[in-house]
Parts: structure tokens; C-alpha cells; sequence
């Protein structure tokens, strides 16, 4: 073979086309004849008009210059039969030389990248980085994962924000590590628990009660006279905000205690 010097095709008078392997010293591959098994057909002429079984016999075989593994048969009943033999390549386990890549590379995860040649049989990993800031954000995130302060990559990225909005997004994240978050993202949203519980609590004076009820004008209107299971504007908004930090003793407190 022209390309394979490994490789050889061979055609004797058993009309067999042999394909061998000489590094393995075995043939690999036996190419069919199509027009071995035919019988000769009778014709108006003679007997036996058809070719003898002797002239279909293989007397050449040849390698394709151009195409790799290809090859064409010459038989003495003037036929040329081309052949592609790369599927039998892989009965003896040795690819031909011409499908063995003299170098490669493969690029994975991470920015490896592994390389091969074949006068070496050393594989060469490198890394390659496309994007410096990119590589700088992943190795910080992966040492803050080893170390568990996410809180404190949090709050400096909140700290290197290049918006507002982007500082706001950290800070919130940065919450959500906290031992305490529900009560610190409530205090982070404007909500504070005591303050929430200390204004509740004023609706316990009668001069917050009766202000509270300004629509009625006499004090001593009858009990029906109110609007009662209705609430004041300050006071409703109480209440909204302890159901919101889930202090819904001062919530109740805040109902009864201002009429409602």
C-alpha cells in the first residue's frame, strides 16, 4: 500500500483477493468476487455462449494513488471492480496509517487544553485563559467555598459594585448568610420588631383612643354611635407591619386595644 507499507493485496490463481496485515503476519480480509458463483449462461451460438469460470478469475489488484484505502480488481473477462476496504481495516485491530493523526488537541472545563504528537507519546495539559477577570471571579468563589465565608464574598462584591442596583442584589445575598436572616433582612427592609411593638402598645392611652376616633365629636355618644370593626389609618398600618415581623401578639394587641 502507498500509504500503509504495513499493508498488502495480493490475487492468486484460487481467485482469491487477499487483504494482509505483515505486521501481524495473517491476511485481515478476503474481497468477495461478484461474479465467481454465476454459472455461464447458454446462448444461440454455442452451448455455452457465457465466459468459463477461468475467465472471471482476478489476474490484478492495485492500490488507488488518489484515494486511500481503495482499490480496483482486474479479471480476464475484461472487468474492473473497485473496491473500498477502510471498513476492514478494523478487523485487525491496527488502524492504517493514514486514520493515525500525528498530533491533536482537545480543549475541557475549565480552560484545560490537551495536546498530543506522535513522535512523543506525552500528553501536554495546559491552561488557557480567555478571560482574566472571569478566572479571577471563579478562584474567589471557589476559596470562599473551601472557607465558608460566603457573607464576606457578599459584602465585598456589595462594596465593589459598579451600580446600585448590583450592591442592593449582594446585599440582599449577603443577608441570607446571616445567623439571624429573617430578622435581619426585616431590619434591612426599614422593619423593626421593638419599634413595631412600642407603637402598638400606644394605643393603650385613652388620649391615643379617643384621637384615633375623631369622628365621633361627643364623648359620651352611645356604643352604637361608633364605627366599630373598623381601624384608623395609624393603627392599621401598626398592625400590617408586626404581621410583617410575625409579632402577632402586638397585632392583636394593636386590635383590641384601638377598638377594632
Amino acid at each position: 500500500c502507498p500509504y500503509d507499507a504495513g499493508m498488502l493485496l495480493t490475487c492468486g490463481k484460487d481467485n482469491r483477493t487477499l487483504l494482509w496485515d505483515l505486521y501481524k503476519m495473517e491476511s485481515i480480509y478476503d474481497i468477495p468476487n461478484e461474479d465467481a458463483g454465476r454459472e455461464p449462461a447458454e446462448d444461440a451460438r454455442g452451448m455455452y455462449g457465457g465466459l468459463g469460470s477461468s475467465q472471471q478469475k482476478r489476474y490484478d489488484v492495485q492500490w488507488s494513488p488518489l484515494l486511500r484505502g481503495v482499490a480496483s480488481t482486474c479479471s480476464f473477462d475484461r472487468k474492473v471492480q473497485c473496491h473500498s476496504l477502510n471498513g476492514a481495516f478494523t478487523l485487525s485491530g491496527r488502524p492504517p496509517k493514514w486514520t493515525q493523526r500525528p498530533s491533536g488537541v482537545a480543549f475541557g472545563f475549565g480552560g484545560q487544553c490537551v495536546s498530543f504528537a506522535a513522535d512523543a507519546p506525552v500528553l501536554q495539559v495546559r491552561k488557557v485563559v480567555e478571560d482574566e477577570p472571569l478566572a479571577a471571579a471563579s478562584a474567589e468563589f471557589d476559596r470562599a467555598l473551601d472557607s465558608g465565608d460566603l457573607r464576606g464574598l457578599c459584602a465585598s462584591k456589595s462594596a465593589a459594585a459598579a451600580t446600585a442596583h448590583e450592591a442592593q442584589v449582594w446585599s440582599f445575598l449577603r443577608i441570607l448568610f446571616e445567623e439571624d436572616a429573617r430578622a435581619e433582612l426585616l431590619t434591612h427592609l426599614g422593619f423593626d420588631a421593638k419599634e413595631i411593638e412600642e407603637k402598638a402598645m400606644k394605643f393603650a392611652s385613652p388620649a391615643s383612643f379617643d384621637s384615633d376616633w375623631s369622628a365621633v365629636s361627643d364623648a359620651n355618644a352611645p356604643e352604637n354611635q361608633r364605627p366599630a370593626g373598623t381601624l384608623c389609618k395609624k393603627a392599621e398600618e401598626t398592625v400590617h407591619r408586626a404581621l410583617l415581623v410575625g409579632n402577632f401578639e402586638a397585632a392583636v394587641e394593636c386590635c383590641f386595644r384601638s377598638g377594632s
